[in-house]
């Protein structure tokens, strides 16, 4: 049975989750120069743990000694594609949201960043809409508001702070109160733009 969550309740829950190895690439460079001597890329669980013996593999290294690169130990090319896409400014959604606050009123629907990326996220001001089992999960977030989202039969109440998810391939119907502003997530890898 699918039950609404408390977003924040949720985050606090599971922050361990959200600290994935994140890549690293330590580098020394040639003197004064932009030149690299010595490059180490690694998955960093424990800073505490995991950098002092790559520092140390650096210091005990041909290219500290000589002050010399290595060029087939330069890493050429990354362990995952860079993107040189430009991203926008950070913003407040809480402005955002302030700044279209009588468009939401009135029942708009709008697009928070356009279509320029794989995550669609809609802001859906009162009223009601309806979905016919799209191909891809979908993350509703009640900022404001209620509403209540009927699926398979079974009507879920989602006040501020709660969320839901519907499942792909899913027949909902949602149904926005005066005063509701919510976000309707979606990611589909068929919009998704190459990297550059």
């Amino acid at each position: 049975m699918e039950r609404p969550v408390r977003v924040r309740t949720w985050v606090e829950e599971n922050r361990d989750s959200f600290l994935p190895p994140v890549c690293n690439k330590l580098l020394y460079y040639v003197g004064n120069t932009t030149d690299v001597l010595f490059e180490k890329w690694f998955y960093c669980e424990d800073l505490g743990t995991q950098l002092a013996p790559i520092i140390q593999e650096f210091f005990s290294s041909e290219q500290h000694r000589t002050g010399k690169p290595i060029p087939d130990q330069l890493l050429m090319d990354t362990p995952f594609p860079l993107s040189t896409r430009s991203v926008m400014e950070p913003m407040s959604l809480e402005a955002w949201l302030a700044g279209h606050r009588k468009e939401l009123q009135g029942g708009a629907s709008l697009n928070l960043f356009g279509d320029t990326y794989e995550t669609q996220v809609i802001v859906h001001g009162q009223g009601s809409s309806k979905g016919w089992k799209q191909n891809v999960d979908m993350w509703l977030w009640q900022l404001e508001g209620s509403s209540v989202v009927t699926m398979g039969g079974q009507h879920l109440s989602l006040t501020p702070d709660e969320s839901l998810l519907v499942p792909a391939r899913t027949e909902y119907s949602w149904e926005r109160g005066q005063g509701s502003v919510a976000l309707a997530v979606t990611q589909d890898p068929a919009r998704k733009k190459p990297l550059g």
